[in-house]
């Protein structure tokens, strides 16, 4: 597994989210992920456009639980906290 750059414990503490280091040779990487205690990864997220090349490059929870991330390619992205499943994106760069 790639390294650790940010993680974010869940309100319940039962697991995190956690940003993993892309690797330089990848084009788009799936780096954002939820584990649990066990270091099993329950869900990777997705991207907001899976077909270009991106990566998550932040991350943090929201008061909704829901997951707020930034991609190396300038989107704001509202992932569903409990699947990983973008909810919405906005260009910010």
């Amino acid at each position: 597994m790639n390294p650790v750059i940010a993680l974010q414990p869940t309100e319940d503490e039962s697991s995190a989210i956690v940003l993993l280091e892309a690797p330089l040779d990848a084009s788009t990487v799936r780096n954002l992920v939820k584990m649990n205690r066990n270091a099993e990864i329950i869900w990777r997220a997705e991207l907001p456009h899976p077909n270009s090349a991106d990566c998550y490059v932040s991350c943090g929870v929201d008061a909704d639980a829901n997951v707020v991330a930034t991609t190396w390619s300038g989107y704001r992205v509202l992932l569903a906290g409990d699947t990983g499943i973008v909810l919405s994106y906005e260009f910010v760069k």
